[in-house]
């Protein structure tokens, strides 16, 4: 295992963005969503990584949300990978475990009830982002397959609450919804060659190549 454990989260977001965007239902689903023109671009759907600390995480979008004409598309909608990520290489021979902690977030008004939010980010934005990047390590030859689906926890975060609505805007500069993947666990295999291992550093590098295209 050459790529880094950032690059090879970052290489499945990018092919979960690209299976995304050829599926029309779901482009068209979006449509529907509140804040969807700020999500696609030209027909297309951006979907960054953001690697840090919360603290780094925090400052980035604090900073992005200064550009009033590109910051809304330039962080949503995300998949925050908190820092640090743990590794286990006595496992299984050939094969390293990589322990994240994943955050897949996107906007909200403060208003928006319970049933509101399921209905809009859930259902038409962080549940699909959720489904396709399962997806894409079930279907992907840098892991160890799993016997049936890929086992994992999730925990949906609804910032319901002045309280918490204070915090996260406070954090993010936005109100923001969240489905949480603690302990995110890939059974990466070693012996990835090193062609293989350049492509995960090429795609994940392309994630935040496409924010030149955004900001011309």
């Amino acid at each position: 295992m050459k790529a880094t454990a950032n690059e090879i989260m970052g290489s499945l977001i990018y092919r979960t963005s690209q299976a995304l965007n050829k599926n029309q239902q779901f482009i068209d689903g979006i449509k529907e969503y509140y804040y969807w023109l700020s999500l696609i671009n030209e027909n297309k759907l951006h979907l960054w990584h953001f690697p840090g600390t919360m603290q780094e995480i925090s400052q980035v979008f604090k900073a992005l949300g200064k550009d009033s004409i590109n910051g809304s598309k330039l962080k949503f909608p995300a998949i925050l990978s908190y820092q640090g990520i743990y590794q286990e290489h006595n496992f299984n021979p050939g094969i390293t475990l990589i322990r994240y902690n994943l955050a897949i977030v996107a906007p909200v008004l403060s208003e928006w009830t319970t049933q509101k939010r399921e209905s809009q980010v859930y259902k038409l934005v962080l549940r699909p982002i959720e489904e396709e990047l399962i997806r894409q390590i079930e279907l992907s030859s840098f892991f160890q397959k799993p016997t049936g689906r890929y086992p994992y926890s999730s925990a949906y975060i609804p910032t319901t609450g002045n309280t918490l609505n204070s915090i996260i805007r406070i954090q993010y500069g936005d109100f923001i919804d969240a489905i949480e993947l603690p302990n995110f666990t890939l059974k990466a295999l070693n012996n990835i060659c090193t062609a293989k291992s350049n492509v995960i550093t090429e795609e994940s590098e392309k994630v935040t190549d496409e924010i030149k295209n955004l900001i011309k």
